[in-house]
């Protein structure tokens, strides 16, 4: 039951190759989102804290049952990388997204 209940949580990190273009990867972030709900562009630092200052692209769309986030990122070493996070709506979302960012925030951006 309890695996059933949170099947859908993940947190997905891709590495993005050098070549990609920020108004490429916007237009895959939102294709991918559309299916989800309304696409909306956020500001990292209010949503997840200031680790997410260098973010270059932070979108979200939602539904009734799930919240779903793309983070297009720099890293320290000048590598972009995505991160999708797919969160279900229940009674400890609110505990488990501060968690998820809480853990990204730990990675080495700018």
């Amino acid at each position: 039951m309890f695996a059933t209940e949170f099947a859908e949580t993940f947190v997905r990190i891709e590495p993005l190759s050098e070549d990609a273009s920020i108004e490429d990867l916007k237009k895959w972030a939102h294709d991918e989102l559309e299916a989800v709900g309304e696409v909306k562009e956020v500001n990292g630092v209010e949503t997840a804290g200031p680790a997410f200052e260098s973010t270059e692209l932070f979108i979200t769309a939602s539904k009734d049952s799930f919240k779903k986030f793309i983070v297009i990122q720099k890293l320290e070493s000048g590598d972009k990388v995505k991160y999708t996070i797919n969160l279900p709506k229940h009674k400890k979302t609110a505990e488990w997204e501060q968690a998820i960012w809480a853990m990204l925030s730990t990675l080495k951006t700018k």
